[in-house]
């Protein structure tokens, strides 16, 4: 009788703690993978590759009932793509860089329906047109184009051409003050960054960003981090006149008045999808973006909050070391990764309404129609997987 009723006590546990560990059946042709936490549910497997090839699919993860969650092949997360009938095999494929869907007042060439890491694109234009941009560009191992998108303009409107990047098909043909023009990708397998609507403004400019279609495997390089974000924090934090009136369109730009203030909330997730080693970089991340921020000739106070299943908040607005750069980067050089004890959860939305209640108390504070509050920008950062 002693081992049915061994049997008996199991059962009454739960299946759920039968199972201890997910399949070690996951190698990847070609490539590599790392575990968040080992083979325990929870974790996160992520697959690498060389050089100019991708994984597929890009990761897996390990669940309690010790079967491998695996997103669908070409396809962002979702909440229907998480389960596959079979354990598909990962391999690493060959990176491509997407075809130009058109290109206007002008030719390109070869045309093939997607170019080969280090395969370039040539655009000429037709006569009466004058090129801006890259004549040649370069496919690059993280399967995007080098150099910038080649226009061909004659300078007949208010605003230059806005063109039309390789991938993305447009909508507008019409660019004097006013007009709209409107972007979507190509392809499906295609993802859209930068402004799906642009208006052509008094001051001859486009509103918001230029369009980009990407593969949805594609990634920066930091070079191209640096640069852009160099250019944003310069865009972005530059202190406006205090009686200079506001105008509409200003996209992402923060206007802040000489005698205002930013407030920077930093939320950092230190969740189970995340190692210990990508919440390190956050930190680090963080540290250099606050420096530079407070490079700047403006008031800054900083948050930190770090988020899994729930927010903790370690540093508010409202403190007086807040203020201080050092203090800042010194808490959170200090922040653990093992603050919320391996949480599975990916709570964004409580840590933003931890952020909401820090604004809400210090408006309560300062008052709604005071001048100190009407003074304050909120800008927030969220590092996470």
């Amino acid at each position: 009788m002693a081992p049915l009723l061994a049997l008996l006590c199991l059962l009454q546990l739960g299946p759920g703690l039968a199972v201890l560990s997910c399949s070690q059946n996951v190698n990847i042709t070609g490539g590599n993978f790392t575990l968040s936490h080992g083979w325990a549910p929870g974790s996160l497997l992520v697959y690498s590759c060389p050089l100019g090839m991708y994984p597929s699919p890009a990761w897996r993860r390990c669940q309690s009932n010790g079967e491998w969650q695996t997103p669908r092949p070409s396809s962002l997360p979702t909440l229907r793509s998480f389960r596959a009938p079979r354990m598909v095999k990962a391999v690493c494929k060959p990176v491509r860089c997407p075809a130009p869907a058109s290109f206007e007042n002008g030719i390109y060439f070869p045309r093939l329906g997607s170019y080969p890491v280090g395969g370039n694109l040539s655009f000429e234009c037709e006569y009466g047109f004058t090129m801006r941009g890259s004549p040649v560009r370069y496919c690059r191992p993280n399967g995007l184009w080098d150099g910038e998108t080649a226009v061909c303009d004659n300078g007949a409107s208010h605003c230059p051409d806005p063109g039309i990047s390789v991938g993305t098909v447009r909508t507008g043909s019409s660019f004097d003050l006013g007009d709209k023009v409107s972007y979507r990708c190509s392809s499906s397998n295609l993802v859209l960054t930068g402004s799906e609507e642009r208006e052509c403004q008094s001051n001859g400019v486009w509103s918001g960003s230029e369009p980009i279609c990407r593969q949805s495997y594609s990634y920066d390089f930091p070079e191209d981090v640096v640069s852009a974000l160099g250019t944003s924090f310069t865009n972005l934090l530059g202190a406006t006149n205090p009686i200079q009136q506001r105008t509409k369109n200003l996209g992402r730009r923060i206007q802040i008045q000489r005698s205002g203030h930013l407030n920077l909330y930093l939320l950092l997730d230190a969740s189970q999808s995340v190692s210990e080693k990508d919440f390190d970089i956050f930190k680090e991340s963080a540290s250099l973006m606050v420096d530079r921020i407070f490079s700047f000739e403006i008031k800054v106070s900083v948050a930190i909050i770090t988020f899994a299943s729930r927010p903790k908040v370690v540093m508010s607005v409202l403190s007086d070391r807040s203020r201080n750069v050092m203090e800042v980067i010194a808490i959170l050089d200090s922040i653990s990764y093992k603050d919320h004890e391996n949480a599975t959860g990916t709570n964004i939305y409580e840590a933003l309404n931890s952020v909401y209640y820090m604004m809400n108390n210090q408006m309560d504070r300062l008052g709604m129609e005071s001048s100190a509050w009407q003074e304050i920008r909120h800008a927030i950062i969220l590092l996470t997987d």
